[in-house]
């Protein structure tokens, strides 16, 4: 930032990102609360020239001039509740350091973005391009990311100067709602539809033109609607463990089928509503015919239950730890008004069917078994074995074999506490890998206790 203007804005607008009025976007309903955002004191706001609003804002913003470029570093945190070991507060939050040029032109962001998981050292950079709706990430060329996209423009919408190009751009469908009072003062409120086709609401201080916060309620895969809905188009494809059980492997979750005694036993359903129906179609191909249906939750991180709702519509049982049924119990029990799932259209007949797990349970006669993993990272967690493949599913709780980890070795003192003989495994995160390999990796940790790393 060459110009000292320029950066006077900028450092305010960062400032506002640290105080949270821009930050904090207000959501209809606040997930395990439940607590609807408070009702607005708004007034008319008579004529208002919209695209002259915009144009102060940006002034205000010190949007600097044509052929030069915004460079500023900021650092965030992330409220880790979706994956948390609770589903309560506190949460864990995981900080990011981001570098950041903005082109005012054409509202193009270069990021380069490194962040720190609570437990383990900061990772390497990553580089990435993003406009309002597509996302680029930096390699030895240009690689189109649709993958990230929400996870990436969600972040674009913390950095002002791009939110009001957005809106610049699309100023013929900006409206003026009202004056409303917002952070105890009246704050211009400008509405427009985004290219998604969600509604946001920006407020904008009338005595200076600074944007103050941007509003915004989106659909959410475990919650109907609240800041995004993370959902990706690739189907599945399926990894063949014995003649009755198949990974169903995906680049963002694994899962696993199994076929016992005529029951469906599905471990974990992960995503969405839509990687749900995908689920479906594979079984229905796997294993022809009616079955009943178990699904086997493993954890309560948000994105790991995404498919539960639909399940529970289709008459399947939930199986898992005894301490998670309340909050899946609320996770059902939703209304999405938003956008309703297959759960709102058969609500008045669906029942939430909940086979409870407090430390082992043996399903279809022993075929297939469900184990508390009980470590003091994997409280609530569930492993299962299928004995006679000698295959292990351990959820989310083995994500890397190529060296030691806190989660891995709590696994693997639960498979040692009961007597169990692993030949083969998988994980959300992890293709089928040989056991010998993970206990390998985690031979020196297991030894030594004291020594932890997630």
């Amino acid at each position: 930032m060459r110009n000292k203007r320029v950066k006077s804005a900028a450092l305010a607008a960062l400032g506002l990102l640290v105080l949270r009025p821009w930050a904090a976007l207000a959501v209809q309903g606040t997930g395990y609360l439940d607590r609807p955002s408070p009702p607005e004191a708004c007034r008319p706001a008579g004529a208002v020239d919209v695209a002259a609003v915009l144009a102060r804002a940006e002034s205000a913003m010190g949007v600097p001039s044509e052929g030069r470029a915004l460079h500023f570093r900021s650092m965030g945190s992330r409220a880790m509740d979706f994956q948390s070991d609770r589903s309560y507060p506190p949460f864990f939050d995981a900080p990011d350091e981001t570098e950041t040029w903005y082109d005012p032109t054409t509202g193009v962001e270069l990021r380069r973005v490194r962040g720190v998981f609570p437990g383990s050292g900061p990772g390497s950079f990553s580089t990435t391009i993003v406009a309002e709706t597509a996302v680029w990430a930096v390699r030895d060329s240009l690689i189109a990311s649709p993958f990230s996209i929400e996870e990436t423009t969600r972040s674009r919408r913390l950095n002002p100067w791009a939110v009001l190009h957005d809106w610049r751009a699309e100023k013929g469908r900006v409206a003026a709602a009202g004056l409303c009072t917002a952070r105890d003062y009246p704050r211009l409120v400008l509405e427009r539809t985004d290219p998604d086709g969600l509604q946001e609401r920006l407020y904008l201080d009338p005595k200076t033109g600074m944007p103050v916060q941007l509003v915004r309620t989106e659909p959410h895969p475990t919650w109907g609607q609240l800041r995004s809905e993370y959902i990706t188009a690739q189907p599945p494809d399926t990894v063949r463990i014995a003649d009755n059980v198949f990974v169903l492997a995906h680049r963002a979750y694994n899962e696993v089928v199994v076929l016992e005694r005529d029951t469906v036993f599905l471990l974990d359903a992960t995503m969405s509503d839509e990687r749900a129906r995908q689920d479906s179609s594979w079984i229905a191909r796997l294993f022809p015919g009616p079955h009943p249906v178990v699904v086997v939750v493993t954890d309560l991180a948000w994105p790991h239950i995404g498919g539960v709702r639909f399940w529970v519509a289709r008459g399947a049982t939930i199986a898992s730890h005894a301490i998670n049924r309340p909050f899946l119990e609320q996770i059902v029990q939703r209304r999405w008004t938003q956008k309703p799932d297959v759960l709102e259209t058969v609500r008045a007949t669906a029942r939430f069917r909940f086979h409870a797990v407090t430390d082992s349970v043996r399903l279809a006669g022993g075929r297939l078994a469900l184990h508390a993993i009980d470590g003091i990272g994997s409280e609530g967690a569930l492993l299962a074995w299928h004995p006679s493949s000698r295959f292990l599913w351990p959820g989310d709780f083995i994500q890397d074999v190529s060296g030691p980890s806190l989660y891995a070795t709590e696994v693997l003192r639960a498979v040692q506490r009961l007597g169990l003989s692993p030949a083969r495994a998988a994980g959300e995160h992890v293709p089928p890998f040989d056991w010998r390999t993970v206990v390998e990796a985690n031979a020196a940790l297991l030894a030594s206790p004291g020594s932890r790393r997630r």
